[in-house]
């Protein structure tokens, strides 16, 4: 790719100047590519083998009566944001907008 202002020379001395690098350039891209790969794989792997057993579900029999994992309409608001804390510490949030 010849580049306005720079002669066939100048073209063909830049690419001999970064020959050398080229390598370890494709080498460092290759390590840091495999790195987040490699991480990426195991929190995927790490993920699938969690247990949720100990969390328990509320029957909801009563449809009428609000329970605590559903969200309820604030008054007059447009958004609303729920923020629910179990007993295994993980954080449910539920946030939806309401429709004008």
């Amino acid at each position: 790719m010849l580049f306005e202002g720079r002669t066939k020379e100048q073209e063909q001395l830049l690419r001999r100047a970064r020959r050398p690098f080229m390598a370890r350039n494709i080498a460092t891209g290759l390590a840091l590519f495999g790195f987040a790969a490699a991480v990426y794989t195991y929190s995927l792997v790490a993920v699938k083998q969690e247990n949720f057993d100990d969390i328990v579900v509320p029957d909801t029999k009563d449809k009428n009566s609000p329970s605590p994992s559903a969200p309820q309409e604030p008054p007059g608001g447009l958004l609303s944001l729920s923020i629910f804390l179990t007993d295994t510490s993980l954080f449910l949030i539920h946030l939806y907008i309401l429709r004008a």
